[in-house]
């Protein structure tokens, strides 16, 4: 009769253990889940799909596309995202970088497109000139962190797909 006691008292702690889990699991707030890099997907592409003229203003649009079903509190500096110049020789046109401020924040709301730099640049649109005729990639790197619970943070780095443009002689 002893054991018989020992194995309900084994199997009531049990079920006990197994509810706090799933009352744990329950309550979890969205903002408290990890975000994995395939959340996000950074975006540059050229608002006129056609072929340019060397030293031609060419317009370009970036942005971060929240792919989730969840908002995400999102910390940065400005610009949130650079685009780099690569030509044929996969040779970047531009040297350096500048990150201006830190601080940013706001919030990307699910299956979405942040981009907090359309209050600096017009409509999120950005002007570039190239001097040589030829194919050139564009490619933008977004980075940033997502706030989760309390001061967690998660920090980011994504990479678009390559973008192609073309440019010919004046």
């Amino acid at each position: 009769m002893r054991g018989s006691y020992k194995g309900k008292r084994s199997l009531i702690s049990g079920v006990v253990i197994l509810m706090l889990i799933i009352t744990a699991t329950a309550c979890t707030k969205p903002e408290d889940k990890m975000f994995e890099e395939s959340d996000f997907a950074a975006t540059v592409e050229t608002v006129d799909a056609r072929t340019w003229k060397t030293n031609e203003d060419i317009e370009i649009t970036t942005g971060v596309i929240n792919l989730t079903n969840r908002s995400a509190a999102v910390y940065h500096a400005s610009p949130l995202i650079h685009v780099q110049i690569y030509d044929e020789r996969d040779q970047p046109q531009i040297e350096m970088l500048v990150t201006d401020s830190i601080g940013i924040n706001g919030i990307a709301k699910p299956n979405e497109t942040y981009n907090p730099d359309k209050e600096i640049y017009e409509s999120g649109k950005r002007i570039i000139q190239i001097e040589q005729p030829g194919t050139y990639t564009l490619v933008a790197t977004a980075t940033f962190d997502v706030k989760l619970n309390g001061d967690r943070k998660q920090s980011f780095r994504i990479v678009s797909e390559p973008f192609e443009i073309q440019i010919t002689e004046t």
